[in-house]
């Protein structure tokens, strides 16, 4: 796991680089003092604690740069100032820690990320395809890098068929789902397109027992899948924090399933 971590103080940014390397073993943390060093480094990385006071470029500039590169980095803002953390909030980030830091507060936030990737403790036989339904739905290939679809459609019907749970879907019910009421008619060759483009990329990328098709529905097999939202449902230990209030974010058809989610933490 590639940690950037950002702050221009010489003293702080040592600190907080110790810090990191001693509560996570697997981190390759990369110690950056200005914002030219962490548009290098961003590439690769998954984690980035940035600084509020990062002087050469305003902190929620640096942090956009960052997610236009990987939508799916962590940022973890580091702050003397406890109102910047209203600032904060409007990245959607991973985390907010206010100065001075401590080694039980970084622990927390690298054991709490909004954005799962592979580690050392997940099993290299677990070879099943990998999705995260927690903040934006995503859905990563063998290579660990977000599988790309034909159609923007396709994803989302993958999403579709997740949050369903295994439970076979009409094509009328998706038509509704992805377009609304009005579309089953209209919507019935996109819709099989979206179908094919699905079915062929997951196959090409070495997933074929992923979906299961009968005339006129579609399903997952649930067991084939590595989820957080899943893993959440079984109450396993190592997703326990993975819920944070979002869920498939990008569609509003998910807002049922958040809801409900909600609920049960409640």
């Amino acid at each position: 796991m590639k940690v950037i971590a950002a702050d221009d103080e010489r003293i702080s940014l040592t600190y907080l680089s110790e810090l990191i390397r001693g509560v996570s073993s697997e981190a390759e943390v990369v110690s950056c003092r200005n914002a030219a060093e962490v548009r290098r480094e961003l590439e690769g990385a998954e984690v980035l604690f940035i600084d509020t006071d990062l002087r050469d470029c305003p902190w929620m500039d640096l942090c956009r740069e960052a997610q236009a590169v990987n939508p799916n980095i962590n940022l973890i803002i580091t702050s003397s100032y406890p109102d910047e953390a209203y600032d904060a909030i409007s990245l959607r980030p991973s985390g907010f820690l206010l100065k001075p830091l401590s080694e039980e507060a970084v622990r927390t936030e690298l054991e709490e990320l909004r954005y799962l990737y592979p580690t050392e403790q997940e099993p290299e036989s677990d070879s099943r395809l990998r999705i995260q339904a927690f903040g934006n739905f995503e859905v990563y290939g063998p290579d660990g890098y977000p599988l790309s679809f034909q159609y923007a459609k396709s994803r989302e019907l993958l999403a579709y068929l997740v949050d369903r749970r295994g439970t076979f879907c009409s094509n009328a019910e998706i038509s509704t789902a992805l377009w609304g009421e009005d579309s089953v008619d209209s919507k019935r060759s996109y819709l099989k397109n979206i179908r094919s483009d699905l079915v062929n990329t997951l196959e090409q990328a070495g997933y074929p027992d992923v979906l299961i098709r009968r005339r006129g529905v579609i399903a997952v097999v649930s067991e084939n899948i590595h989820c957080d939202y899943y893993d959440w449902l079984a109450r396993k230990r190592s997703a326990a924090n993975s819920y944070r209030g979002e869920y498939m974010s990008q569609y509003a058809w998910a807002e049922a399933t958040n809801t409900q989610l909600k609920e049960q933490i409640q």
